[in-house]
């Protein structure tokens, strides 16, 4: 099942800004990463989203009035 990539706005100027080379290089590493592993989460991305899930948690224990300490 081909994949495609959608890059945001910030990420296009971000591009537009480096060098031909260091773009094609960049592409070229993250077709690369796609192609061979494109459903694997990185470590940071999974330390990211532990942190979103527990700041959720407070939050929502904060509205029913509970705190922590």
């Amino acid at each position: 099942m081909p994949y495609t990539l959608e890059i945001a706005l910030e990420a296009e100027s971000d591009l537009a800004a480096m060098k031909a080379f260091q773009r094609v290089e960049l592409l070229d590493v993250i077709d690369q990463h796609l192609t061979h592993t494109p459903t694997i989460i990185s470590r940071s991305r999974l330390i990211r989203l532990r942190l979103m899930i527990l700041q959720h948690i407070v939050s929502e224990l904060a509205t029913i009035g509970y705190t922590m300490m």
